[in-house]
């Protein structure tokens, strides 16, 4: 009768709504710590050897790099490399500022952490702007991302040396999240192609109108999801935390086929190549 017991009170731990809110948390901490540590590896494999040797003819294997090297672009190239160089402490510090234990036990590292964190990506989203646009692409979905960068890295910091550590938590998921655009919006794509195409076999046209949404996708969705995780934390609606925690756990299972599909088709054989 005790083991009975025992076993349904186990089962409602785990199914009960703020447990199932965190699990999908966890689970997709663990995942985007794996897949920006990948991401982080192959930057520095692939982008910082050519970058910081000046092979800049080399970024023309990404065959999917929206603006890479243009031969009679100097002024571009260069600043394109001090974009990917620095993309790299983006993937890494944003790795350490996730991990709960560090936040915890290392606080002052993770302030100074943070601030590098934050720098680096004003520095990131700035370069980027400027190649959009220097290099005549004009991406609304891409200048968009980038203004969301610098307008909630700035309140994240105002946040923060205000002592609001509440709203500067919030503000700092959202801007993780803007960082990160490039990052989800590969793994959107490749995830896209895994499932939509090669199971489901969608159209070319399906298939051109999804990249041309997912453009904008990429960084409001997951803004959408932190939004939604942190109204479902305080909320005390049974049926809203378990549809948030199944949407939490949806999208990262997405993230893993994203991040599976990337390093196999492409991670992977540029730093071979």
């Amino acid at each position: 009768m005790s083991a009975h017991i025992a076993l349904a009170d186990a089962h409602h731990s785990v199914t009960s709504p703020t447990n199932m809110l965190r699990y999908a948390a966890n689970y997709w901490l663990v995942v985007t710590i794996i897949g920006q540590l990948a991401f982080l590896i192959f930057i520095v494999g692939f982008y910082w050897t050519t970058s910081l040797t000046g092979n800049f003819e080399g970024w023309t294997k990404n065959k999917i790099l929206p603006y890479g090297f243009i031969a009679r672009d100097p002024t571009g190239n260069l600043i394109f490399a001090f974009h990917v160089v620095v993309a790299a402490l983006v993937a890494f510090g944003g790795v350490l500022q996730l991990t709960p234990q560090i936040r915890s036990r290392f606080p002052t590292f993770h302030r100074w952490n943070g601030r590098i964190f934050l720098l680096a990506i004003l520095a990131v989203s700035t370069s980027g702007l400027f190649l959009n646009w220097w290099r005549e692409a004009g991406s609304i979905a891409i200048t968009i991302n980038g203004i969301l960068i610098l307008l909630f890295a700035t309140l994240a910091w105002r946040a923060a040396r205000l002592r609001d550590f509440q709203r500067h938590r919030a503000l700092a998921m959202h801007t993780f999240m803007l960082a990160g655009g490039v990052w989800f919006l590969r793994l959107g794509m490749f995830a896209w192609f895994i499932v939509a195409v090669k199971l489901l076999g969608a159209p070319k046209p399906m298939t051109e109108a999804f990249m041309t949404a997912w453009g904008f996708g990429c960084y409001l969705v997951p803004m959408a999801c932190v939004a939604l995780y942190l109204r479902a934390e305080v909320s005390e609606k049974i049926m809203f935390k378990r549809a948030v925690a199944i949407v939490i756990f949806a999208m990262t299972s997405c993230m893993v086929l994203g991040i599976v599909a990337l390093g196999a088709v492409m991670w992977l054989p540029l730093l071979k190549a």
